[in-house]
């Protein structure tokens, strides 16, 4: 029911709202047709993608895939990481390139970075066509993904036709394995590393006009706030708005305009608090996303893909109220407030490395939260983050060993190499859970 509903609902909104209209094709890609459909055409065109494939590899040209295109975090950090990979491999002389699909994500994506590869291309037909060959050929092209997404097989030779005849091989090579997920998290944790001071996605020209005239004349002293109301993936519990008051009214005694961003809805509690709406601003996208992220001075953001525009633009964050210990952040302003778990048969709450171990064991989404009480930032613990997030003199300011010991909490997972830490009030506070 909940299926058609949303198809009904598609098909509304394409029909009559043109903002969603230029941002969403009329059919999606289905991962039937990635999954099912793709394999067997590209089997039977075994002649033409064949042709295709001789020519792009002599031109040296690699497609990047697997990126979920239509998610805001993924493709901030994949993208990011495939910048910092050309910066450490400069002697590399491939020609990169991108096809995706049609989204909001994708299409702001190219309007702002297209420039920096050989092509650039959204459209959902070509798309289509390009899979049939990359399919086949995963050696033009290059993986970047952070997700367990796999319709691009990494598949040696010898393995092909199983590919196309067997059901079950299949179905298991339409994911990557948790290892193989957790490896690339490390691989792109050390590219940071690596590249500490350098900041890719933030090279782009300034605001737009629409942007500027909507912020005002505060446009050079705002700070963002977001919230997380669905849980899924990192978020147990919604961000519960009370939490947030201390700080909006600490942030505007700083002189900050605050501003409510992402595309949740803003909570009713905010609305006789000054702040600027942006989340329903009818010309809300991701282009303006990132401008607006790129300028502004503080961050307060929920767990989500959206708090991940801090630290690949460098800027003080507090990112709250995610429960997967073990993946934080990797941005070295970030501020970090992990959402707890308290087990209901004891009523205690687990320590950080039992979370961190329910992570690594079970991956990104909890489904045993029955067993589990989830339990958010306290008003005054996201009022003490931000205040340390803000104190930040520069880059280099030394962890205490509290946030040492919780980045190394699980040396298997990609926060040993995470750059961003725990908040000090908070590891005071909960320091039995270490």
């Amino acid at each position: 029911m909940k299926s058609i509903k949303k198809k009904i609902n598609h098909i509304l909104k394409f029909l009559f709202n043109r903002q969603y209209r230029k941002h969403n094709p009329f059919f999606k890609i289905s991962r039937v047709y990635l999954n099912k459909i793709t394999p067997f055409l590209s089997f039977f065109l075994t002649p033409i993608t064949y042709f295709v494939y001789l020519k792009l590899k002599k031109n040296k040209i690699k497609f990047i895939v697997n990126t979920i295109s239509q998610s805001t975090g993924h493709v901030l950090m994949e993208l990011d990481w495939f910048f910092r990979y050309t910066k450490i491999h400069k002697e590399d002389d491939f020609k990169y390139g991108i096809v995706w699909p049609k989204s909001e994500v994708s299409i702001g994506a190219r309007d702002i970075y297209k420039h920096k590869f050989n092509f650039f291309i959204v459209n959902n037909f070509i798309f289509r066509i390009v899979s049939l060959v990359l399919i086949r050929y995963p050696d033009i092209t290059i993986d970047f993904s952070l997700s367990h997404l796999n319709y691009i097989s990494q598949l040696d030779k010898k393995k092909k036709f199983s590919f196309y005849y067997n059901k079950f091989f299949l179905k298991k090579k339409l994911h990557k394995e948790k290892a193989d997920v957790i490896n690339n998290y490390i691989k792109y944790y050390k590219a940071i590393q690596s590249t500490k001071n350098y900041f890719p996605m933030s090279f782009f020209s300034n605001f737009d006009d629409k942007l500027k005239n909507f912020i005002g004349k505060e446009i050079n002293n705002y700070a963002i706030i977001h919230i997380k109301n669905v849980k899924m993936n990192a978020t147990l519990k919604e961000t519960d708005p009370n939490t947030y008051i201390k700080t909006i009214k600490y942030l505007q005694q700083k002189g900050f305009k605050v501003i409510f961003a992402g595309r949740e809805k803003m909570p009713k509690l905010f609305d006789n608090l000054n702040i600027l709406n942006y989340s329903e601003w009818k010309y809300a996208s991701f282009e303006f996303d990132l401008q607006l992220l790129k300028n502004s001075k503080f961050i307060l953001a929920g767990a989500s893909g959206f708090g991940y525009f801090a630290d690949i633009m460098n800027i003080p964050s507090v990112y709250s109220n995610f429960w997967q210990i073990g993946i934080q952040n990797p941005g070295q302003k970030t501020i970090l407030i992990p959402t707890l778990l308290k087990k209901k048969e004891t009523s205690n709450f687990i320590s950080f490395q039992q979370q961190s171990d329910l992570f690594y064991n079970f991956g990104w989404v909890l489904d045993n939260l029955k067993d589990y009480e989830p339990r958010n930032a306290s008003e005054d613990e996201v009022y003490d983050a931000t205040i340390e997030a803000l104190s930040f003199k520069n880059e280099n300011s030394p962890m205490n060993e509290e946030q040492i010991n919780f980045n190394n909490i699980n040396k298997k997972c990609p926060s040993c190499y995470a750059l961003s830490r725990l908040s000090k009030y908070f590891a005071k506070k909960h320091i039995n859970l270490f």
